[in-house]
């Protein structure tokens, strides 16, 4: 039996897990405030809760009347849909007898009813410790978000080369799951040569049945070595993503990937913050141009103030070229944005067009060109920052 906090007035617990709490309405009262990270939902004793609280939540606690053979078919049900999910049941009375049939059903501990806030959030905390040492075990692939200056900047093309330059490193070859979050102007499937049936919608509105076969099926294969999960075809809003079941998803990917790369769009909606927020190296794509250097300041401005670490961002300069009738060049750009660029990709449209048309990679039809070594050696200065403890 754990020893019951005391969760005294000026004692704050911060929760790290996601914690959803089913039960009567008059049951409910003495956790209202309780925690920011408690989602409080009303049901009857054998209600179905909703699916959004069940898919949000990483701790689910409901009630239970032993005796109600529709509330005990209620959390076995749960239970069963949802294995990962960490489920306590509220009872009014334990005894053996139902604690045993409890443990059957799969229930990780018990919580009395009426519900005492010291008793709650002690078993909460217990299941949040057991959750952080599973997390612990499991190691999860970094992440590289790739980040839009102003729109037709080239990020995904250098999101594509990335990827296919990782996945076929000579000195460091890994597999690679490129995830296009451009959700109205996604292009990255096309550009790799894949002809996607299904996107990242479809593992959206499969919410808490994703696993790794529903994953794989998704998921497009390429000649360059690189699994795409391709954007919707159809435009939808990008307000539309869940953010939290967006979260689930990459994390799904970290753990049957080497390196997951994310296309972000270029509105920086809430979800796609976050996602850049959790991301090991974020690159934010820049070319010359007042408008594009502008908006590179800016959003890195934005992403240190909310505490992401400077030395995690990386820019690339791309499709320059030599200064000619009056442009600005590198140099411009490097007193612009206060930093030398020692990552710059060429600009040669010719060479690139010639290559997506036929859903290639530039190497693919020049290895020693520039542009192929410029691209080569982006992929390898990415890989020397994630993969730098390996």
């Amino acid at each position: 039996m754990n020893d019951i906090i005391d969760l005294t007035a000026d004692k704050e617990f911060k929760l790290t897990a996601r914690v959803a709490i089913c039960a009567e309405a008059e049951h409910l009262g003495p956790l209202t405030g309780l925690s920011k990270s408690l989602e409080l939902i009303e049901l009857s004793i054998d209600e179905t809760p909703p699916e959004t609280a069940i898919s949000n939540a990483q701790v689910f606690i409901m009630q239970v009347d032993p005796e109600n053979p529709g509330s005990v078919s209620r959390i076995e049900q749960l239970k069963n849909d949802n294995p990962s999910l960490h489920l306590i049941a509220a009872l009014p009375d334990v005894d053996l007898r139902i604690t045993r049939k409890m443990i059957r059903l799969g229930i990780e501990d018990l919580v009395r009813i009426p519900f005492n806030q010291d008793e709650v959030m002690t078993c909460v905390l217990d299941v949040e410790t057991r959750i952080d040492d599973d997390e612990a075990r499991i190691k999860l692939a970094p992440v590289v978000a790739v980040m839009k200056s102003v729109g037709g900047c080239g990020a995904s093309t250098i999101a594509t080369h990335l990827a296919g330059g990782l996945a076929s490193s000579a000195d460091h070859p890994c597999s690679v799951c490129v995830v296009d979050l451009d959700l109205q102007l996604g292009s990255v499937a096309p550009m790799l040569g894949g002809q996607p049936r299904l996107s990242l919608l479809d593992l959206i509105e499969a919410d808490a049945r994703i696993d790794t076969d529903l994953l794989q099926s998704v998921v497009t294969k390429t000649d360059s070595n690189v699994d795409v999960i391709a954007a919707p075809s159809d435009i939808i809003p990008v307000e539309s993503i869940d953010g939290a079941k967006l979260d689930r998803i990459i994390r799904l990917l970290r753990q049957n990937y080497d390196l997951v790369v994310l296309d972000l769009p270029l509105d920086l909606t809430n979800w796609a913050l976050a996602t850049v927020m959790d991301a090991d190296v974020t690159i934010i794509v820049a070319q010359l141009g007042l408008a594009s250097l502008n908006q590179t300041k800016r959003r890195q401005r934005l992403l240190t103030s909310m505490g992401y670490d400077k030395g995690a961002i990386e820019i690339v300069l791309n499709r320059t070229s030599r200064k000619l009738f009056g442009t600005i060049d590198t140099g411009d750009a490097e007193r612009a944005l206060g930093q030398d660029l020692e990552l710059t990709i060429s600009k040669d449209d010719d060479a690139l067009a010639d290559a997506q048309s036929q859903g290639l990679l530039v190497w693919d039809l020049n290895k020693r060109g520039r542009l192929a070594k410029e691209f080569q050696g982006l992929a390898d200065h990415i890989a020397e920052k994630v993969f730098r403890d390996e």
